[in-house]
């Protein structure tokens, strides 16, 4: 291996390109709740602090191996970037459809702190979530104005508010007295009405424009 090359691996911007990629999978693994503002936030934090980093490099000094990784580098900052503003955007045009959202949020942020928990106060809140989700529903179904691009992202968002619950039903149950008390009814009441007004997106994203498979198993 010649030393143009190990200086190229050990460069600043291979360096940084390296941290990023471990940076981000250490949130990825922490807030692994897709669509969550949370995450969102953190990874906006994670990639502009990087894009900081990559504008200090002196570009002109770099070798040209190095030129290539800095341009691909910033390339793929600004696609992340962009791709948030898009949830961002999209989530916030969805507010109506997610009002309960904030609720599961909360209880999952709180689960990442290990603590125990208000079971009582817990199954009454995953009760009047249960009944938003039910309302929402029923407006849900007469609502023919969303665009398919809403309809994924509330697929996406329906998925990411399930894993959220899970991850906090397999943390509690059999291991904390009050949750398994009070809950396994209400997060069972919960998932259901989750998985149903998963499966009313995903009918509306088939009846939707451009929403259906047209044999090309490529969709819109």
């Amino acid at each position: 291996m010649s030393q143009q090359t190990l200086y190229q691996q050990n460069s600043e911007v291979n360096n940084l390109m390296v941290q990023f990629e471990a940076d981000r999978g250490s949130l990825n693994r922490f807030y692994f709740v897709e669509n969550s503002p949370e995450r969102r936030n953190r990874f906006v934090t994670l990639v502009t602090d990087y894009e900081k980093q990559v504008q200090q490099l002196n570009y002109e000094s770099l070798p040209t191996g190095s030129r290539v990784d800095y341009l691909l580098f910033k390339r793929n900052l600004d696609e992340q970037l962009r791709l948030l503003e898009v949830e961002k955007k999209e989530c916030d045009q969805l507010t109506t459809w997610f009002s309960f959202s904030n609720g599961i949020y909360e209880i999952e942020k709180f689960r990442r702190r290990g603590s125990q928990p208000d079971a009582q106060q817990w199954a009454a809140s995953m009760k009047t979530i249960t009944e938003s989700i039910n309302h929402l529903s029923g407006s849900l179904a007469k609502d023919t104005t969303i665009t398919i691009h809403l309809i994924r992202r509330a697929q996406g968002i329906v998925k990411g508010l399930q894993d959220a619950m899970k991850s906090v039903n397999e943390f509690y149950a059999g291991y904390d007295p009050g949750y398994t008390w009070w809950l396994p009814d209400s997060y069972k009441h919960l998932d259901s009405a989750m998985t149903a007004y998963g499966k009313l997106w995903q009918e509306k994203g088939k009846a939707a424009p451009g929403g259906k498979d047209d044999g090309s198993h490529i969709i819109g």
